[in-house]
């Protein structure tokens, strides 16, 4: 090829490009800096690739997502672009991810389990999930975006702790799972540090309803949970002492009335001479 022929390729390569950057709403230098991008992060997957190459490689994912599609490739790597270029149902919320957690996304994109759990339950549990991998998505399955809201505000050790009260069957057991995820996702670690603390005592409904009604009181130590374990147990006192009263009345009053019957028997009968 002389160089009339390259020149002319050139300019033809250029002018499509243009054409395609132009319907999808991209400038070419935010195309060619993507590029330069992928090329210094390197790896596999741009081995043997130039800026131009990877360039019109973005061409169909700049004409799908546009300037979104873009970034995403930016932030998440080479992978990013692999998984834009596939497409799918699902690649605007791959945009999305890429777009907001870069190359952490990849963990939530390349299992199924995962990317179907965040199409179900959205952001709250793509953040959950790359805060707490694994945990996550068997704490979200079964309890959904209350379980995810809470896990955000988790640090790695409670977040290992709730996935084991779970196990443990306390949040099913109690029947009021939501209003204690709703409480963890309020207090953070501080009420999960708590419930883990005296999980045993949570297990008797009347401590639990009293902790979800008043966190506050309990977390900063205003009142405290053995009074309120202790009330339960002075009821159950009180209402046996009852019974046992009621019975000894019975009892004494049987004994007592046995003992003047026999009296006046004795009264009546005829005495021997």
């Amino acid at each position: 090829m002389n160089i009339l022929d390259r020149t002319l390729a050139v300019i033809l390569l250029t002018t499509a490009f243009a054409s395609h950057l132009a319907n999808a709403g991209v400038a070419t230098t935010l195309m060619r800096e993507a590029a330069d991008q992928l090329l210094a992060k390197g790896g596999r997957e741009v081995a043997g690739e130039t800026a131009e190459s990877l360039t019109r490689k973005l061409v169909p994912v700049a004409e799908k997502y546009g300037e979104p599609g873009v970034n995403a490739v930016r932030r998440g790597g080479p992978t990013a672009l692999r998984y834009l270029i596939e497409g799918g149902e699902q690649g605007p919320k791959v945009v999305k991810l890429f777009e907001q957690y870069g190359e952490s996304a990849i963990y939530i994109v390349s299992r199924p389990k995962s990317m179907a759990i965040f199409i179900q339950h959205g952001d709250s549990a793509a953040a959950a999930m790359l805060r707490h991998p694994g945990i996550a998505e068997d704490l979200i399955t079964p309890f959904g975006t209350s379980a995810a809201r809470a896990l955000t505000a988790l640090g790695p050790q409670n977040g290992r702790r709730l996935a084991m009260l779970a196990d443990e069957g306390l949040l099913q057991q109690s029947g009021r799972s939501a209003e204690i995820l709703s409480t963890i996702e309020r207090y953070g670690d501080g009420a999960m540090e708590f419930i883990w603390k005296h999980k045993g005592s949570l297990a008797t409904g009347t401590v639990l309803a009293a902790f979800l009604a008043h966190p506050e009181s309990f977390l900063n130590e205003t009142t405290k949970l053995a009074s309120v374990a202790l009330t339960p147990a002075v009821e159950k006192i009180g209402e046996a002492g009852v019974a046992f009263t009621k019975s000894m009345g019975g009892t004494l009053l049987a004994g007592a009335t046995a003992a003047l019957v026999i009296w006046r028997w004795r009264r009546q009968k005829p005495r021997r001479r």
